[in-house]
């Protein structure tokens, strides 16, 4: 099957945007009667004041209770003094995997 899928966006801070998450497209296998489960993070709280913003949260794909594809989430904003967000990593067991 044809997945599409991405990881939270991380808060923001003031002007200071959260990174997007990871964003990945794979071809996962799938047989008649496999369970699919996608678990979608939440997006990370926006910071006020002198606080950064939250990370966003992972999204995976499991088949059968098996992890076949895991997004990091964007990173959160720093405060409004400081640089903005890492960018999130792509973890996949899917030799088809092309990211975005």
């Amino acid at each position: 099957a044809h997945m599409a899928l991405r990881g939270a966006t991380g808060g923001s801070s003031g002007d200071v945007v959260g990174s997007k998450g990871s964003k990945v497209f794979a071809i996962v296998p799938l047989d008649a009667g496999d369970k699919v489960e996608v678990l979608l993070g939440c997006s990370g709280a926006d910071g006020s004041g002198n606080s950064g913003g939250g990370g966003g949260g992972a999204s995976a794909i499991l088949v059968n209770g098996n992890v076949k594809v895991v997004l990091g989430g964007g990173g959160g904003a720093g405060s409004a003094s400081s640089s903005a967000a890492i960018l999130p990593m792509v973890v996949s067991e899917s030799p088809a995997v092309e990211e975005g």
